[in-house]
């Protein structure tokens, strides 16, 4: 008898997303609080919003939502993984609007949204609901080995 457990496929995919939801989650809201406390720091008109307080704000939300999203991950909840690609695809379009403020941290964010849009929607047969027990992962167009 072996010891050894049987993993789904795409399961460290979906390990290595929640990981990186929990650590864009903590840059958001470090971004939100940076952005409240040290208002003076930023330049409004560099930004496409002039308001800094307000992307502050918009950005411990997207934080927040990147914290349950990362948990229902974590869970492998099907609708973990539809929120989680949502909440990603906004957080990087908002990101790239913030180039201009900000390059280097908005790249670093584009990027691991990027990963955590690639992990999430390459690997639907490791979540509960995500897809059914006999989906077959070669009959689509995914290319594999990447």
């Amino acid at each position: 008898m072996s010891d050894t457990k049987a993993t789904t496929k795409g399961s460290g995919w979906v390990s290595f997303s929640a990981v990186m939801f929990l650590l864009a989650a903590c840059l958001n809201i470090i971004a939100g609080v940076a952005g409240l406390a040290a208002k003076d720091k930023f330049d409004e008109n560099a930004m496409l919003w002039q308001n800094v307080r307000g992307v502050a704000i918009f950005f411990l939300i997207m934080g927040a939502l990147h914290l349950v999203s990362g948990l229902l991950v974590y869970q492998r909840r099907g609708v973990g993984r539809i929120l989680g690609v949502f909440v990603a695809l906004t957080t990087t379009c908002t990101w790239f609007f913030a180039l201009d403020a900000r390059p280097y941290w908005a790249l670093i964010m584009i990027g691991l949204n990027v990963m955590i849009m690639y992990a999430l929607t390459t690997s639907a047969a490791a979540f509960k609901g995500g897809a059914p027990e006999d989906f077959d992962e070669s009959a689509t167009n995914i290319p594999h080995g990447m």
